[in-house]
């Protein structure tokens, strides 16, 4: 099969990409790998932007899974990181997260039994909020709210645990009405 038992695939966004002009270059750009690379990213206007660099884009992720089929031999995929921040007003209620799992997991689960790829897992990024390197503390991921002025780190779902576990239990995405 090739030197890897299973590829790991992080996905949160999709970005449109393409080669940067020479005038584009400069030594004051924010992402130096681009430029390493020799590109520009970007993105269309209709993608819908989650929190300040999330483009909520599920069928991005359906491609990109079924690009690993082609370029490598239906290798094992384990989605290993998946999911969206928390957006400031909606506290525990986090219809945003629960709208972008929905048309995530619908792609994976076309990618799957509709397009053949070889899927063997899948890891909601995060079970719980955590320090988030680039924002410590403040961008907050997890389906579990942590009180981190709480001397014991309270702990509360939000209602994305609900629409995770029925995802779970069902095998399927279901009922939650939002669009």
């Amino acid at each position: 099969m090739g030197s890897a038992d299973f590829l790991g695939v992080n996905y949160y966004r999709s970005q449109t990409v393409r080669p940067r002009k020479p005038t584009e270059y400069s030594y004051m750009d924010s992402y130096l790998m681009n430029m390493d690379a020799g590109i520009a990213t970007g993105y269309f206007s209709n993608w819908e932007l989650i929190g300040d660099w999330i483009f909520n884009v599920p069928d991005g992720l359906r491609q990109l899974l079924n690009k690993f089929k082609t370029e490598y031999n239906n290798i094992p995929l384990i989605i290993t990181e998946n999911g969206v921040m928390d957006i400031a007003g909606e506290g525990l209620q986090d219809n945003t997260r629960i709208k972008y799992l929905r048309g995530h997991f619908a792609n994976i689960a076309m990618a799957a039994t509709v397009d053949g790829v070889n899927l063997k897992g899948y890891t909601l990024w995060s079970l719980m909020d955590n320090f988030e390197w680039g924002d410590g503390f403040t961008t907050k991921f997890g389906i579990h709210h942590i009180d981190y002025q709480s001397p014991i780190r309270a702990r509360t779902p939000k209602a994305s645990v609900d629409f995770y576990r029925n995802v779970i239990l069902n095998n399927k995405v279901v009922g939650f009405g939002i669009n």
